[in-house]
């Protein structure tokens, strides 16, 4: 039995900083917040997305008076508005001038007690953390086959 060595298996790694321009999907709080200064740190673009307009504006604006200029944009949107998704992706690509990276932050966990089985909860969960994703993964990966 032959035995293969991981790393002869690894594609090869770019680094982060050779990526430019960004879409942060979850950013007006939390690590998505952390991760879209950290990127402004970077010196990369960023279109930042979340629902809570006036978080996410302040989250622009720290990040925009930090730096100098202009990286952070905002766009507001809920993930589970799916059918906008692939019109405000189109949007934000023409807006950055093209696009490196795409993250999905967004996502909830809701407490249940241990004999609680609740669908709905479990459908609002889905609903973010999976096909909001999905949503926005699609356009995503159609535009980087191109």
């Amino acid at each position: 039995m032959e035995i293969y060595m991981a790393e002869n298996r690894l594609p090869h790694q770019t680094p982060l900083k050779t990526y430019r321009r960004v879409i942060l999907i979850g950013a007006s709080s939390g690590i998505g917040a952390s991760l879209a200064q950290k990127l402004a740190d970077e010196g990369c673009q960023l279109a930042l997305l979340g629902r809570r307009e006036d978080l996410l504006q302040a989250v622009c604006a720290q990040i925009n008076r930090k730096c100098g200029e202009t990286r952070a944009q905002a766009f507001v949107h809920d993930v589970t508005d799916f059918e906008s998704a692939p019109a405000l992706f189109t949007e934000i690509v023409k807006t950055l001038g093209g696009l490196d990276v795409l993250i999905y932050n967004a996502g909830i966990l809701r407490t249940v007690k241990l004999n609680e089985f609740d669908l709905q909860k479990d459908l609002e969960m889905t609903r973010i953390n999976y096909l909001g994703a999905l949503a926005w993964l699609n356009p995503a990966a159609a535009y980087f086959q191109a």
